[in-house]
């Protein structure tokens, strides 16, 4: 893994940022999501965002 960082908002919600080549990144949403990863661009830079239970 190259990076990782983890933000707590005030409303208790977590935000999860690594960076990683873009195969292992699909493969890590996918792993850590409790449903499929959606697709997304932030300044042409591809990212993936998922959902957790609990």
């Amino acid at each position: 893994m190259k990076a990782a960082w983890a933000a707590v908002k005030e409303d208790g919600s977590v935000k999860l940022v690594v960076t990683e080549k873009n195969d292992a990144a699909v493969k890590i949403a996918d792993l850590l999501g409790a449903t499929k990863p959606k697709a997304d661009k932030v300044f042409n830079t591809p990212v993936y965002r998922f959902e957790v239970e609990g």
